[in-house]
């Protein structure tokens, strides 16, 4: 399986409250029309929890503040996502996507990678 993983930091100018509205609204319906075209076989879209113990990590660790919110996709495999990637319908999805999203999404502070999972223990 491949999965992508985009971690989503807000932009500064946007209260969080905001941001999770907009996540879980109109966000959360692109997610959805974007899986299907792409022929996602899974999508999950998920918002950090803003909780004492992963504050309490983040200064423990000295690691930065944790992202706001987390999308992962899968894939059967890597021909397949190449497949449906270099598609220009694809390709002008993800455009809109992108452009659409900016209003809220900080991109400099956002990540996106793939991932492939090898066999699980038995």
């Amino acid at each position: 399986m491949v999965r992508m993983l985009y971690c989503i930091m807000r932009r500064d100018d946007i209260p969080l409250k905001d941001f999770r509205n907009y996540f879980e609204g109109e966000h959360r319906e692109l997610v959805c029309q974007a899986a299907e075209e792409l022929k996602a076989l899974r999508v999950t879209q998920s918002l950090t929890l803003m909780v004492e113990r992963n504050f309490m990590v983040m200064v423990r660790r000295g690691t930065e503040m944790p992202y706001d919110a987390v999308i992962e996709m899968w894939w059967e495999n890597a021909a397949e996502f190449d497949r449906v990637m270099e598609t220009e319908q694809a390709q002008g999805k993800a455009e809109t996507f992108f452009t659409r999203t900016g209003d809220y999404i900080d991109f400099s502070r956002s990540r996106i990678f793939f991932t492939e999972q090898p066999k699980q223990c038995s």
